[in-house]
């Protein structure tokens, strides 16, 4: 098999595409609840009988028609928040097992090395997400800086080149962070990423600090919902967090919160109900010298859909002022669905607005609005392949509009100043090339659902910035000059491309001097925008960004043309660990193969702190040959690559396409590095290896159809000739379409009076999974003593994450008979979802949103695995190549290592015939579920001390419309 260049890698090839490119190089039992059990019995009995009657939420579903009830009525002790913080403050009292972990490269993030590497996008240096930012106003350097990331707060002083952590903040997403501008010692940190758009982590309230965020502090009265989306904070010293719950304030520092109670209901009378999304805020500014005006945008993405009651989602999603101080009962709807307002971009739909982000003038005159079209983002999606020529959802985009605020009489006339088209003209970015021309229909604001900030210039209130998946500085016509520009679109730059024009044809065909990575762009996928004043007479600007790959920052210089910004004059900030890998294994050479949210694939060689770029796209699934640490695959955008050089070049593993972003359906035999397994909508088989070619992969089993779709492959595992997969029906609506208990299930070839053999069909078949919950299954494991029990590791990936499908819902399952009934061994382990699990030496451990977790094989007594990780998500699990140490991905703070075993554990020899195990653990005896035996602890023992449209090559990262 040729090795093909992994810029020209594509699940769904595009003909004409890569020469387009290539001439273009400049291109343009015990649960933990938090009240009584009345409230979710009363909404049971108002709102139907069925516990599992379900619905599909954005991202993937889950949750019960009594519990969204319940939700959209408020009570505190069913909030979302409330759940995530008793299952935090369960995983933090567990007892632990094992001892320290190490992280791998603590830092720094990853990088592009062309000489280690095939990874190229011409990109800096850089790290994690970066949800949010806010600056100390004392700082007029614009050096002193707040970073929420993916995984807690992050503060410099000196403009990026050192990071400390934000003391007492839980190692979660930061979805808003704010400072008091009149009292700077006051910082608010809201928790929680709620963009929507897969991947998201759950919220633990809002933290405060009283100490210029040194330290942080959870008040007692906090305010509710999943995730944070702003934080913003009145010259009086009043504090508001907008979340995907509603609205909250604070006027005594933090003290305490009430919710507003936005009027989000059809006739903007009171807050919506019937839906747990109805008073999703997208945003919240208060206009500059008049503190006690307050504006407050309500922007659920997927818009007006209905539920399966038929109520609408988001009947409210609108504009909202209050006149004083955002007071409960102040609040009125300024409505925007007018020929006036919202609703004139002329590629709209007929639900245009969604998720919205607001930003005034420094003078208070003027406001911005950047506003998402919800009924793109819901009803047009064609899914996460490819979308052929001629087809809508071009844009998520609506448009960019401005308005003159004025008095209590004021009526809001808005101005459209923009769209998708106008942004694609705009000098400077890649967009263009990228979408060949708009053949693939890809334009700016493709992602404005999880994309999209607006800031003006504090300096020149003419010039505007936002954020899509590149930055944009206008140029003309904001509207603050003349009447005549008023009415004009905005003329934009690009100052932050997607990639580097060299990306486009490689190294090679790149002019000679052309830097690899030095200033050519940052990354992809903008969500914070922080431009600031700077220098003794304020005179200066520094605007800092924040996105998929960290925090940059670029002061304004002279340019040729008046935007003051370029592509060319970024300074990274990327100098902590903050990414968020989806799955990591570890070779037998001591090297780290991680895929990465939406950074590729990096390698760390052995003694490295630093990543290097090897595969692009949004890295997921990953695999490494035992004994041969230079053969490791990586997995991205569906498709699946390997190297038999370390990295330094890839080609295509001829493997059918798989769901992207959804790292589990990929696994390799321990005992068989030639034996792989994936699927899709079938699950396919191949037993050799790195030379495998497209013909060399068995389809074994095809997934069951349902409706007219077919199920998608949600985990696999194989050892020796047994294989087992999970698939669940997977749509990308929001909360739409009910679910049915049809929705997941198993497959295996593990069947009594038949005797499998890897990369055959024989034996395959869908086991019945008597007892399973109603639950999808995120993970499974095999356990290699005995083949006929499987580990399956289950969630529910909803934003909404009311209960995790109820108060004491299974979470982790075992089957001892090959999938035909399971039981629930979830114990003492905290709620929430479990992404992945794996057996080891006799025990099983389990990663979930709070942590690893421990216990022996069989047993429901569980314990946390380890000290000196923090308490946060993790999302996978491996076993390291030398068989001693379990390798952890965290959602937001690198890849974590620490030993499981003293020496090589040695497998279990895979047995020949799988039709005639008997008994429980196949005819022999139970295997030993006493402690970690070569260590010396037992079990439980407290030890002191957690791109795009299939375009692999050009690294498109796109967002997984039907996958949390």
């Amino acid at each position: 098999m040729s090795a093909t260049p992994r810029r020209f890698l594509a699940v769904t090839t595009v003909a004409g595409l890569a020469a387009l490119l290539a001439t273009t190089p400049g291109g343009a039992a015990q649960h933990y609840w938090t009240g009584d059990d009345a409230a979710i019995a009363r909404a049971k009995a108002a709102n139907g009988p069925s516990i599992d009657s379900a619905f599909r939420l954005e991202g993937s579903p889950r949750t019960s028609r009594a519990a969204m009830a319940a939700l959209a009525n408020d009570p505190p002790h069913v909030d979302p928040a409330a759940f995530n913080l008793a299952a935090w403050r369960a995983a933090q009292s567990l007892g632990t097992v094992g001892g320290a972990w190490k992280q791998v490269g603590p830092k720094a993030g990853y990088l592009e090395d062309p000489n280690r590497g095939e990874g190229f996008d011409g990109r800096m240096p850089g790290t994690g997400i970066v949800l949010s930012m806010a600056s100390d106003p004392r700082d007029t350097t614009g050096k002193t800086v707040f970073a929420g990331t993916g995984g807690g707060l992050w503060k410099t002083t000196n403009g990026g080149t050192t990071w400390t952590y934000g003391a007492g903040i839980p190692a979660v997403p930061i979805g808003g962070v704010g400072v008091d501008p009149s009292n700077p010692n006051y910082v608010y940190a809201g928790t929680g990423q709620a963009f929507q758009g897969g991947g998201e982590g759950g919220g633990l309230g809002v933290f405060v600090s009283k100490d210029g965020g040194k330290t942080f502090t959870r008040p007692v009265s906090n305010v509710r919902g999943n995730g944070a989306q702003e934080v913003t904070v009145s010259s009086a010293g009043v504090a508001f967090v907008a979340t995907s719950g509603g609205l909250f304030r604070s006027t005594d520092h933090g003290v305490h919160w009430e919710d507003v109670r936005l009027p989000t209901n059809a006739a903007g009378t009171a807050p919506a109900t019937g839906t747990p999304v109805g008073s999703w805020t997208s945003d919240v500014k208060v206009r500059p010298g008049h503190p006690n005006e307050v504006y407050a945008a309500v922007g659920y993405v997927a818009g007006q859909i209905k539920t399966p009651d038929g109520v609408n989602a988001a009947p409210g999603n609108n504009l909202y002022r209050s006149f004083q101080s955002g007071k409960p009962g102040s609040w009125v709807r300024a409505d925007v669905k007018s020929p006036t307002g919202w609703e004139q971009s002329p590629d709209m739909s007929t639900d245009p607005i969604g998720r919205t982000k607001l930003a005034f003038s420094p003078d208070g005159v003027t406001l911005w609005a950047l506003v998402a079209d919800a009924g793109n983002r819901s009803a047009k999606t064609v899914g996460d392949q490819a979308i052929p020529a001629g087809v809508g959802h071009d844009t998520s985009l609506n448009g960019i509009y401005r308005t003159d605020v004025g008095g209590l009489e004021s009526n809001l006339v808005w101005v459209f100043k923009g769209n998708s088209k106008t942004l694609l003209i705009a000098p400077g970015g890649s967009q263009p090339v990228l979408s060949a021309a708009n053949a693939l229909g890809y334009n700016p604001g493709i992602q404005a659902w999880y994309n999209g900030w607006i800031a003006v210039n504090p300096v020149d209130p003419t010039q505007i910035f936002l954020g899509e998946e590149e930055v944009y500085a206008s140029v003309a016509n904001t509207g603050a000059s003349t009447p005549a520009e008023a009415v004009k679109p905005l003329v934009f730059k690009v100052i932050d491309r997607y990639l580097s024009p060299c990306a486009l044809t490689g190294p090679q065909v790149c002019p000679p001097g052309t830097p690899y990575y030095s200033g050519t762009s940052t990354h992809p996928d903008q969500h914070a925008g922080l431009p600031l004043a700077t220098g003794a007479n304020h005179d200066g600007v520094r605007l800092w960004v924040g996105n998929d790959g960290g925090f940059f920052h670029q002061d304004a210089h002279s340019t040729t043309d008046d935007a003051g910004f370029d592509n060319d004059s970024w300074t990274t900030g990327g100098h902590v660990n903050t990414l968020l890998p989806y799955r990591a294994v570890k070779g037998s050479d001591g090297s780290v193969i991680a895929g990465l949210q939406d950074n590729g694939t990096v390698k760390y060689y052995p003694g490295d702190g630093v990543g290097v770029e090897i595969c692009g796209g949004d890295g997921s699934g990953v695999a490494i040959a035992r004994d041969r640490p230079n053969v490791f695959y990586c997995q991205a955008n569906g498709s699946l690559s390997v190297t038999t050089d370390g990295g330094k070049t890839t080609s295509d593993a001829g493997a059918p396409a798989a769901p992207a972003f959804a790292p589990a359906v990929f696994s390799m035999d321990p005992t068989n590095d030639d034996e792989l397994i994936i699927g899709d909508t079938s699950v396919y088989q191949t037993v050799k290896g790195a030379a495998s070619g497209s013909s060399d992969w068995v389809t074994v089993f095809a997934n069951p159809t349902q409706n007219g779709g077919q199920a998608a492959t949600s985990a696999t595992d194989t050892y020796g000739n047994a294989a087992y997969e999970s698939f669940a029906f997977f749509d990308s609506s929001s909360v739409k379409a009910s679910e049915s208990a049809t929705d997941r299930g198993l497959a295996t070839n593990v069947k009594a009076g038949c005797d499998a053999k890897a990369a055959s069909s024989a034996c395959w078949h869908a086991a019945k999974l008597k007892g399973m919950p109603v639950r999808q299954i995120q993970a499974l494991a095999i356990n290699p003593a005995n083949v006929k029990q499987v580990y399956l590791a289950t969630g529910i990936a909803s934003v909404v994450r009311y209960d995790f499908g109820g108060v004491t819902a299974p979470r982790i399952l075992l089957s001892s008979d090959a999938g035909e009934t399971v039981k629930d061994v979830s114990g003492n382990l905290p709620r929430g979802n479990y992404w992945d699990v794996k057996v080891f030496n006799k025990r099983v451990y389990v990663a979930g949103d709070f942590g690893v977790f421990s216990a022996p094989v069989g047993s429901s007594r569980w314990s946390r695995f380890g000290t000196g990780m923090p308490v946060t998500r993790v999302f996978g699990l491996s076993v390291s190549g030398d068989r001693t140490e379990i390798v952890a991905s965290t959602y937001g703070l690198g890849v974590w290592t620490l030993k499981a075993s003293s020496k090589p554990v040695t497998l279990p020899k895979p047995p020949v015939k799988t039709g005639n195990l008997g008994g429980s653990y196949g005819g022999g005896k139970p295997p030993n579920t006493g402690g970690l035996a070569t260590t010396g602890l037992g079990a439980g023992t407290p030890v002191l001390a957690l791109g795009l449209l299939g375009l692999a090559a050009l690294t498109w990262r796109r967002r997984r419309l039907s996958q949390g």
